[in-house]
């Protein structure tokens, strides 16, 4: 009880100074002060009835369409690894039997390279499980007591606004190759707009989240912005992030393919070494 209320105070503390009129070109920064002010405090106070459990004030509370959690959806990359799985199983049996009798002139590995040529396949494969797995379990989007928040992959805090300072939902079509280029930014008053791709996460309560936002209190505006460039989409939304392997296809796909090369043929020799 005493540490709750030592946290509270402190809460109340970190506000005031922040809220407080600096000296220097007060006349300018006070109305955004305060408005920072005021973001900090809710934001807090959400975070100290949440550990607590302590209800808000309804004055405090600005969502009215309760908690919504918008889970990582992995169906895009499990698909293609499912369907193809029968011909990775075969692919990966004929190598290994090949690298293990050899061919022609060339002396087989034996059972070493059996073994190898199986590794080489099944650890990349446990190792991309791995990734999604992760990604399942850390990545995820909340709508709670009228705070949105928003982690990747690594379980990072990338986004974390008031519900009621969420200013649109813009759809746009980046300029990416493939045929999946649509894109949902969405923007607020003072972070960094954030790039979603619908594709990733789950459609119904990915769908109530938007719903929501654009229901009162923050009844953010849907707006269709089309295809743009990068130069029109860097200006719209500036700060915006896109992985780099989306923006760079080409360099990305030669160091993959390199790579690959040079995995395979890596594992190909250490099988004579075993």
């Amino acid at each position: 009880m005493t540490i709750g209320y030592g946290l509270l105070g402190v809460y109340r503390a970190v506000a005031v100074k922040v809220m407080s009129p600096r000296p220097a070109k007060a006349g300018i920064r006070s109305d955004a002060s305060r408005v920072r002010g005021s973001r900090l405090i809710k934001i807090a106070l959400t975070d100290y009835s949440r550990c607590h459990n302590r209800p808000m004030s309804q004055e405090m509370t600005t969502s009215q369409g309760g908690s919504i959690k918008v889970r990582a959806d992995n169906s895009v990359y499990k698909g293609p690894l499912i369907g193809g799985a029968p011909l990775i199983v075969i692919g990966t049996l004929r190598i290994g039997f090949r690298v293990a009798a050899g061919r022609g002139t060339s002396v087989g590995a034996g059972w070493a390279g059996l073994v190898v040529s199986i590794l080489a396949v099944v650890v990349p494969l446990v190792w991309f499980a791995g990734g999604l797995a992760m990604r399942r379990a850390k990545a995820g989007i909340v709508l709670d007591d009228g705070v949105l928040s928003v982690r990747d992959r690594w379980g990072r805090l990338v986004l974390q606004t008031l519900e009621s300072d969420v200013t649109g939902l813009h759809k746009v079509r980046i300029p990416v190759d493939g045929n999946h280029k649509d894109r949902v930014v969405i923007t607020s008053l003072e972070d960094t707009p954030l790039v979603l791709d619908p594709r990733l996460w789950e459609q119904e309560s990915l769908q109530r989240l938007f719903d929501q936002l654009t229901a009162p209190p923050a009844q953010a505006p849907v707006r269709e912005r089309g295809s743009l460039s990068w130069s029109a989409f860097r200006t719209l939304f500036p700060g915006a992030k896109v992985p780099w392997r989306q923006v760079h296809y080409g360099w990305f796909t030669s160091f993959v393919v390199i790579l690959g090369i040079a995995y395979v043929s890596f594992f190909v020799n250490l099988s004579y070494f075993v």
